[in-house]
């Protein structure tokens, strides 16, 4: 029987800055993984049981031991990083300090079909074992990275082994897969989509518009070429040039002086109609204390999307794609309150001057047809969800329900204390930012720094709450964030600081409690009350910290008597 596509269900939305999907790796017992969606990553990695210095996540950490079929990849030609002690390694290190090392194996690898279990079939897939992290892959709730960015026989990403799979199983034509990611949440990856085949075979495209992708380069990251920008039909007078397409950003960046020419006309523009319906525009040179310029509703009203301009990109091939201000304008908070989703960033080591993230991508199928020749496809759902089975363009086998909020892990102890109080705003480039309880958690991708290269300087501010993640890479792909914040470079991805959607996690702090025998009580208590203030402090400066302590507890709860 010929193999049909393999749907995988996603989760996160824009509020949290993340989508992910849930796979399960390994057999007999497949035990679940939450990989943050990235286009613009190679690698594919999770957090392994032998990891001394890793974080929590939303699941344990992968143990290899339990699984029958995981074999560590040996050195030599098969070798997708760098052998070490005859063991195939890799180390991915990123500009804002965050990092991922340890040992490659390979696995069978299962996608979640969307009812809570693994999926039919599995794949063979090579998988980096984290056994140590830093920084924001630490931090972040997901318990690792999901590359699809171009493969090579040297790097194999997931879209390459997985349509592997395919053509071995008899969909010969499997050449591309696709993506939708809902703003409300949740979304859908497909691999193996019919339509391109069809295309291809001299079918018709429908209402899918096709522009030419970019898939070589020694950076290997999908891209197009962007002409224009307009803001209610009026271009703007700038170059952009090319951009890259990567779904673990949760902003769309562009070249500084196009970010100042679009904030200009989109206020120009509102300052004309009564602030599009009474809105308060940023004021000149204020941001939100996590980094963001937001338009506040008047007197605490909801503010009116459908009187702001809708933005128009111009791609190669006169491809229009309308950018509406539900995707460029991020609620915050509360309805009366919309930051840009947008920011500035410098040229890119790979020479792309915009990067296209989730708020670009958003409410809108792209087919990344693998070719040749090479394409992209951009279809929206006018009124309808396009990512649900029946849109115009959909290659999903199973519906796809809006899913449910996932548990947070409870956190415990200092690290939780300071997790719910980190407020200041961090930047991640390259894993998406989230917007949790007032504060946005930005995941841009980490840019990778490769051997014998120079680390790029940060430069571009983006706001994130602490524990996000946002850019990966091997590329120094650099874009930063405030001064006082952390830069992301290539691609960070989604972590959480422990604030739900809803609302903030109550925290338990940790408190250090000193125990003491009953006669050593009895006799500490009878000598503080019975000593005077003067010989008590000549006692505690002539005593070891551990008893000062003790006597300072016991002269506490003297006078508590």
């Amino acid at each position: 029987m010929v193999a049909g596509p393999v749907s995988a269900r996603l989760h996160g939305s824009m509020s949290e800055g993340v989508y992910y999907a849930e796979v399960f790796v390994g057999l007999p017992s497949p035990q679940r993984a939450s990989l943050i969606v990235d286009t613009g990553s190679w690698m594919t990695a999770l957090t392994c049981k032998s990891c001394k210095d890793c974080g929590k996540h939303l699941e344990p950490h992968f143990d290899n031991s339990r699984s029958k079929t995981a074999e560590w990849i040996p050195c030599g030609a098969k070798c997708p990083g760098r052998c070490d002690k005859d063991r195939c390694g890799f180390r991915e290190r990123y500009l804002e300090g965050s990092g991922i090392e340890g040992r490659w194996l390979q696995d069978r690898l299962h996608f979640s079909n969307g009812k809570g279990s693994e999926g039919d079939r599995s794949f063979k897939a090579n998988l980096g074992c984290s056994s140590k992290e830093s920084g924001l892959f630490a931090a972040q709730r997901q318990s690792g990275i999901l590359g699809l960015a171009p493969g090579s026989a040297a790097k194999p990403t997931m879209t390459s082994q997985v349509l592997d799979g395919l053509r071995k199983d008899g969909m010969a034509d499997a050449s591309a897969f696709s993506l939708c990611l809902r703003s409300s949440g949740g979304g859908r990856l497909v691999f193996g989509s019919a339509e391109a085949s069809q295309l291809r075979a001299g079918g018709q495209s429908g209402a899918t518009q096709w522009v030419p992708l970019q898939t070589g380069g020694p950076h290997g990251k999908y891209a197009v070429e962007v002409q224009g920008l307009a803001v209610n039909g009026k271009p703007l007078s700038t170059r952009l040039g090319r951009a890259q397409l990567d779904s673990a950003s949760t902003f769309t960046y562009l070249p500084r002086e196009a970010d100042r020419l679009l904030r200009r006309a989109v206020e120009d523009f509102c300052r004309l109609r009564n602030g599009c319906g009474g809105a308060e525009p940023p004021r000149p040179g204020a941001a939100a204390k996590n980094g963001l310029t937001c338009w506040r509703g008047r007197g605490g009203q909801e503010i009116s999307l459908q009187l702001f301009p809708v933005l128009s990109w111009k791609l190669q091939s006169g491809v229009q794609v309308a950018w509406p201000p539900s995707s460029y304008l991020l609620r915050q908070g509360s309805e009366a309150r919309r930051c840009y989703a947008f920011g500035p960033t410098d040229v890119l080591p790979d020479g792309s001057q915009v990067v296209l993230g989730a708020s670009w991508m958003v409410d809108r199928s792209l087919l990344f047809d693998l070719g040749p020749p090479s394409r992209l496809g951009l279809r929206s759902a006018e009124g309808e969800d396009p990512c649900s089975e029946s849109s115009p363009g959909s290659s999903s086998l199973l519906p796809l329900p809006v899913p449910p909020p996932r548990p947070k892990p409870a956190l415990r102890g200092k690290k939780a204390s300071l997790e719910a109080s980190s407020t200041a705003p961090l930047v991640l480039e390259r894993r998406s930012p989230r917007f949790e309880s007032g504060q946005q958690q930005q995941q841009l991708q980490h840019p990778r720094i490769e051997e014998g290269q120079a680390p790029v300087a940060p430069s571009v501010a983006f706001p994130a709450t602490a524990g996000s993640s946002g850019v990966r890479g091997n590329v120094s792909e650099s874009i930063t964030r405030p001064a006082s914040g952390i830069a992301l470079a290539e691609k960070v991805h989604g972590a959480t600081t422990g604030a739900g959607a809803g609302g903030h996690q109550s925290l338990a702090r940790s408190e250090e409690v000193l125990s003491f025998g009953g006669l050593e009580v009895i006799l500490l208590v009878a000598a503080v009350c019975a000593a005077s203030a003067g010989i008590l402090g000549i006692f505690c400066h002539g005593s070891s910290r551990r008893v000062s302590r003790k006597w300072r507890l016991c002269l506490r709860r003297c006078l508590l008597f």
